[in-house]
């Protein structure tokens, strides 16, 4: 299955200059106990801000850069390799992929998510990157499976039909 995890603000606002805009442990927490155990898959500047390959989950970076590698990660340079990749990993592990950023390869994988995980942070934020194409997704397609109140943000659950 291939899943699309995101926390947007009010305005789809994604990032600030290769960072989070908010500081909410709660939805961090949320973000790995949904990610854990599966495969996540990441921009090399997502990687980069993370700073590291996230525990327990096989972590696959994007990068144009032929020379970009890190321990602990699989690089791939295509886009056509990252998808003949997820489709064998996810087949042979029998694991979830997650797709978790940046703005590139969301808008990328919008059109064949399977499942979306959204956590909308409460409030307008200062930042530099914004997923305005997922205000386009019709969601008539999908699902809602969960709607959950946390003290700074809500997050939603939906599955494709």
């Amino acid at each position: 299955m291939l899943s699309l995890i995101v926390a947007i603000d009010s305005n789809y606002l994604i990032g600030n200059n290769n960072s989070l805009p908010w500081n909410i442990p709660e939805d961090l927490k949320l973000f790995k106990e949904i990610t854990e155990n599966n495969i996540v898959v990441m921009g090399r500047k997502t990687f980069e801000s993370i700073g590291k390959p996230l525990p327990n989950r096989l972590n696959i970076v994007l990068s144009r850069s032929m020379n970009f590698s890190a321990p602990n990660l699989i690089t791939i340079n295509t886009i056509s390799n990252l998808f003949k990749l997820i489709e064998f990993i996810s087949n042979i592990l029998k694991k979830n992929v997650f797709i978790i950023g940046g703005y590139s390869l969301y808008s990328i994988f919008l059109p064949l998510i399977d499942e979306l995980h959204i956590s909308v942070i409460e409030g307008k934020f200062l930042g530099t990157h914004f997923f305005r194409e997922l205000a386009q997704l019709d969601f008539t397609k999908f699902n809602a499976i969960t709607l959950k109140k946390f003290d700074n943000f809500i997050y939603y659950h939906y599955k494709k039909i």
